[in-house]
């Protein structure tokens, strides 16, 4: 990789691209905790508490290197966008209950 092939992410282009980029990329692709933190435009410890606060999957360890699998992320995301879905129709239908007791 030449030096003017690295992702260097902005906060304007984090705005629409970052799933676009993370989209584009075969599941099979590995991506390192840096590269990751890159695509996000945050340091890697901020990847590392992302992991802990279940905001990502955790890596598996390549030559002691956390990397992550692009299919692994993105199902993770899909899973956690599916779960919020749920847990909002949930509320809206609790929500409805408790109005039509009245």
């Amino acid at each position: 990789m030449k030096s003017d092939d690295k992702v260097i992410a902005s906060e304007e282009a984090l705005d629409g691209e970052l799933f676009t980029l993370i989209g584009s990329l075969p599941d099979g692709a590995l991506i390192s905790e840096t590269g990751l933190a890159r695509i996000f435009g945050r340091h890697p410890s901020a990847i590392k508490r992302a992991i802990d606060r279940g905001e990502l999957p955790p890596p598996v360890y390549l030559m002691k290197r956390p990397v992550f699998s692009i299919g692994c992320i993105r199902r993770f995301l899909q899973n956690r966008f599916q779960q919020a879905l749920e847990e909002h129709e949930h509320l809206q239908n609790t929500l409805k209950k408790h109005r039509n007791v009245d």
